[in-house]
């Protein structure tokens, strides 16, 4: 299965799209932020938030099944 369909749902379609492509792709942070249209800084941003958003989601999701 692809992460996009294991997780769809969880984060939103964007933050999504940017983790895939950091996390499972390996995408830079230079390459995703000139894809993005924005400075490196801004990039790793919201890579970090997304990060964070999806480790919540994915945590509340857990702890549901338990």
């Amino acid at each position: 299965l692809k992460p996009e369909a294991l997780y769809s749902g969880l984060v939103s379609e964007e933050d999504l799209r940017l983790l895939v492509n950091f996390c499972v792709k390996g995408l830079s942070v230079r390459m995703l932020a000139a894809r993005l249209g924005i400075s490196e800084a801004a990039c790793r941003k919201r890579i970090e938030r997304a990060k964070e958003r999806f480790r919540q989601a994915y945590d509340k999701n857990i702890s549901q099944l338990q």
